[in-house]
């Protein structure tokens, strides 16, 4: 038995849509089988009830629409054929034992059905779980692609976003390097405070300009304000907080050494992304040189201003002083020496003469005067100058030279040169009353391309040297800075003219060099002298010559061509030589002298010509005489010789006759003239 229905459930679960056809079919041929075997047993009468049994038996057993028929044909076809047939009665003891082995049968079969279905409709539910997990599956496998794929679009769009940020933080780096870099590379000074006033930032330019180093700044307040300016710093800061700026405002800061700087300062206030002052930036633009350039070119403007003024001032009384020095000598030559207007005339001599020193004083500030420069020892013309400097000085100053062993060349006029150290060793002396050290010293020095910016406008390179240094009293800032005008003097009224250092400085700035005075009230005083090194030979003196060759003609009754724009000059220079015996033809200026020249057919003996004059002036006039006349000899006058000198170049000057002159002085050098043979 338990054999069959293992058999009828594997069949009912192999084949799911025929587990209710099996199961009825099954269970009605148990039922026919059972009431065959039990026929004998069971009473006609209760056939009915246990076929009904069995039904309900198995309607209970069958729990489910699929296996209804299987009951109903478990219990109605037993009934039916039952009936048929009949059955026992079940009075007896067998009867009933037969009955519960029947209705246990039943049971039994009924169970089967039910097991059967219950697997059965469990198989179902199954598959359709399966259906629902396969639907669900797959609904969430295409959820899952969906948000796969979403996560890899945000994952691109992540990486893209990330892309982005890295690059924009590498320009933003970069730039902030570039910044950096700007900043630190920029050749002014740069800083910026937070608004407790702070540092933050300390540039190199900074470092360099103020002496502090970022890290001695950064994280405290700034250290290069000076405690009078705090106020006005103060002030500054606020206001570029406030969203003011300030361009070039002019103030001064103070350096690590405790100079001060002049400065320019810029600010403006640092912002955050919102527009929020977050500090204040400023920039410092040292000018501390530029003003001191500033004030060394405004002096110079008006040095030359003024020695315009003097040099033309000179130019015209050196005129009159030639007129009155040769009226005054041809006036006392006239006199007797009992006459007592003699000695009256005398007066006006010497005062013209004194007048005249004044006058090659102001040219020589005016760089104006006739210099016959060449190459110079310093050592050379210091050593020849001693014995006279020691004669200028009292007993209570002591001399000392050092002199450096090997000196380079200078190129110089040896007579100013000399003037222009006799004039420092005056001025040394009377800054020295109570005695004290005159050192005079040489030497060569190279200038380099720093030294022009903070003194004037030398030239850099080789120089050599000639200071002169005393002991004495020395000066102030105020008294330096006028030392070289003219006329300007700290000496007592009637003890000094105010000319001797302003020749000093014409004579250095006429022959290519340089003077600057150090001193400090109390401390004594030092000229230093600086000459360009010259690079060609030294010249020496020039060895006497043989006697000049005599002219066949005399000097008295000799026929001079004198040009000169002056008229008083002219007519003054017209009467002492004609008082001595000389013929004499005026003329203008070149132009009138050419003319005279053509006219006389070679009856000049002399052309005595000034250096400057209207049309054609005197080296003008020589140039062209020394081309057409090679023997005339020409000599010049020259009371004002800047143009002159401008317009020579490399020309040897030649013989020169300076004004004002004397009238000894004018008639022996006309003899010299007269009496030597030009060269051809």
């Amino acid at each position: 038995m338990a054999t069959f229905l293992s058999v009828v459930r594997k069949a009912a679960a192999d084949r799911p849509r025929l587990g209710p056809v099996v199961v009825a079919a099954t269970t009605t041929a148990l039922a026919v089988g059972l009431v065959t075997l039990l026929r004998p047993l069971l009473a006609p009468n209760i056939t009915s009830p246990f076929l009904a049994a069995i039904a309900v038996a198995a309607l209970l057993a069958g729990r489910g629409a699929a296996f209804l028929a299987a009951g109903l044909a478990a219990g109605v076809i037993p009934l039916l054929y039952g009936e048929t047939h009949g059955l026992a009665s079940l009075s007896t003891t067998a009867g009933i034992v037969r009955f519960l082995i029947f209705a246990i049968s039943a049971l039994a079969v009924a169970l089967v059905c039910g097991d059967l279905h219950v697997q059965r409709q469990r198989a179902e539910e199954q598959a359709e779980e399966n259906l629902r997990l396969r639907d669900l599956a797959e609904d969430t496998a295409a959820q899952a692609e969906e948000e796969a794929a979403r996560a890899e679009e945000e994952a691109v769009r992540a990486t893209e976003a990330a892309a982005r940020a890295a690059e924009a933080l590498e320009s933003l780096r970069n730039a902030r390097n570039e910044i950096e870099a700007i900043v630190q590379s920029a050749p002014i000074a740069i800083c910026s405070v937070d608004p407790d006033g702070i540092t933050r930032m300390w540039n190199r330019a900074a470092e360099q300009v103020f002496g502090w180093a970022a890290s001695e700044v950064i994280g405290k307040p700034l250290p290069n304000v000076p405690g009078a300016l705090a106020a006005e710093h103060r002030a500054v800061r606020t206001g570029v907080l406030d969203g003011k700026t300030f361009a070039g405002h002019e103030t001064r800061r103070v350096a690590a050494d405790g100079r001060e700087l002049d400065v320019l300062l810029s600010t403006a206030p640092l912002q955050d992304r919102a527009g929020n002052v977050t500090g204040v930036v400023g920039m410092y633009q040292d000018v501390t040189e530029r003003k001191h350039l500033e004030a060394q070119f405004r002096q110079a403007q008006k040095m030359e201003a003024v020695g315009r003024l003097a040099g033309g001032i000179a130019h015209d009384f050196n005129n009159v002083l030639t007129v009155i020095q040769t009226a005054a000598g041809s006036l006392v030559g006239d006199l007797v020496p009992d006459d007592p207007r003699r000695a009256e005339a005398a007066e006006i001599v010497d005062a013209a003469v004194r007048a005249a020193r004044l006058t090659r004083q102001l040219l020589a500030f005016s760089r104006q005067q006739v210099l016959q420069p060449r190459g110079l020892d310093l050592n050379t013309l210091v050593t020849g100058l001693e014995p006279l400097v020691r004669r200028l000085v009292n007993e209570r100053i002591s001399v000392v030279t050092r002199l450096a062993s090997e000196l380079g060349t200078v190129w110089a006029d040896p007579n100013q040169l000399e003037q222009v150290i006799l004039n420092l060793v005056v001025n040394a002396r009377d800054a020295m009353p109570g005695g004290g050290t005159l050192r005079i010293e040489t030497g060569d020095i190279l200038l380099d391309d720093t030294y022009p910016r903070i003194r004037d406008t030398v030239r850099p390179g080789p120089h050599v040297l000639l200071s002169v240094t005393d002991t004495g009293c020395g000066m102030d800032e105020a008294t330096q800075a006028r030392i070289f005008d003219p006329f300007f003097t700290t000496k007592p009224a009637g003890q000094g003219t105010g000319l001797g250092l302003a020749s000093v400085y014409g004579v250095m700035k006429q022959s290519g060099g340089h003077i600057w005075v150090y001193s400090e009230p109390g401390q004594g005083a030092t000229f230093k002298l600086y000459f360009p090194r010259h690079e060609g030979g030294r010249d020496t003196e020039p060895e006497p010559g043989p006697r000049p060759a005599l002219r066949t003609r005399p000097a008295a009754g000799a026929t001079i061509l004198l040009a000169e724009d002056n008229d008083a000059v002219r007519a003054s220079v017209r009467r002492v030589l004609e008082r001595n015996h000389y013929r004499v033809r005026e003329a203008g200026d070149g132009r009138q002298a050419l003319n005279i020249l053509a006219e006389s057919r070679g009856g000049i003996d002399l052309v005595l010509a000034d250096m400057v004059m209207p049309a054609m002036d005197g080296l003008e006039l020589r140039r062209h005489l020394r081309a057409h006349h090679p023997r005339l000899p020409v000599l010049l006058m020259s009371g004002y010789s800047e143009e002159a000198i401008t317009s020579l170049g490399h020309e040897p000057l030649g013989p020169v006759l300076e004004k004002p002159f004397t009238l000894e002085g004018l008639l022996a050098k006309v003899e010299e003239m007269l009496a030597s043979e030009p060269a051809a």
